[in-house]
């Protein structure tokens, strides 16, 4: 019977001895379990700061960032603005060159007529060819007045005329009568004056013309100047907000 007992005794104490051994087990597990979860904890609160902090400083920088996305916005558009400006400036002179040559063209048809005109080997032909290149004064139609008629002369315009008109009309020749050359046939000599007129008018004409021209020219000169200026700023727009992100990533990874 004793025997019995002592071995029930030795069961038992192994058992204990099992147990306690299995609750260490289980506690060391749980206390692991316990700093495992209390580091998860640390960690997300300081994520949490950080993030905080983050937050912070993206709405510090908000209304910068703002300000600089609005500038280059507005940048962008005035490249956009002054790029189709110079685009249209330049369409502009183009069909001024197209129109030049026209005109030109045109010289060439009057002068070619006066060669016809004349003929071979015509004994007048220098008398002539003076004639027809002779500046003289011209009358101007000026604008009718509310009386309803629609052209009319006004002598009193040449004495009004601009500077400009004053010193072009100092070149002209001084004012002589003109006949036609003894000898020569009057039709011919009419045609040459009507051929002048016309000369005359077309220079008229391509000095109005040139003078648009000289314009245009002007306005792209400033446009390009502009260009330059509106690319400069953009080069420094996109500088500043290349350096302030810079900025800005330094501070959020402090």
């Amino acid at each position: 019977e004793r025997e019995r007992l002592l071995l029930e005794r030795r069961k038992l104490l192994e058992k204990r001895a099992r147990d306690i051994e299995s609750f260490d087990f289980a506690l060391a597990r749980l206390a692991e379990e316990k700093l495992k979860l209390a580091a998860d904890l640390k960690t997300t609160d300081l994520r949490k700061l950080v993030l905080f902090q983050e937050l912070i400083l993206l709405k510090k920088f908000e209304k910068k960032d703002t300000s600089l996305a609005k500038k280059l916005e507005d940048k962008h558009a005035e490249k956009a603005d002054i790029a189709g400006k110079l685009a249209e400036c330049q369409e502009k002179l183009a069909q001024k060159k197209v129109d030049i040559e026209k005109l030109l063209e045109k010289d060439k048809a009057i002068m070619q007529d006066f060669n016809a005109a004349l003929g071979e080997n015509n004994k007048f032909a220098d008398a002539l060819l003076k004639i027809f290149k002779r500046k003289i004064k011209r009358t101007r139609k000026v604008a009718a007045a509310d009386d309803g008629d629609d052209d009319e002369y006004n002598s009193e315009s040449e004495e009004e005329e601009s500077e400009d008109d004053a010193d072009s009309d100092a070149e002209l020749e001084e004012e002589e009568e003109e006949v036609c050359p003894a000898g020569c046939d009057p039709a011919l000599y009419d045609r040459v004056c009507e051929l002048r007129e016309t000369r005359l008018e077309q220079e008229e004409v391509y000095t109005e013309f040139q003078k648009g021209v000289e314009a245009l020219k002007k306005d792209n000169e400033l446009l390009l100047k502009k260009e330059k200026v509106i690319d400069k700023g953009l080069k420094d727009t996109e500088r500043e907000i290349q350096t302030f992100q810079t900025e800005k990533q330094q501070k959020l990874n402090e």
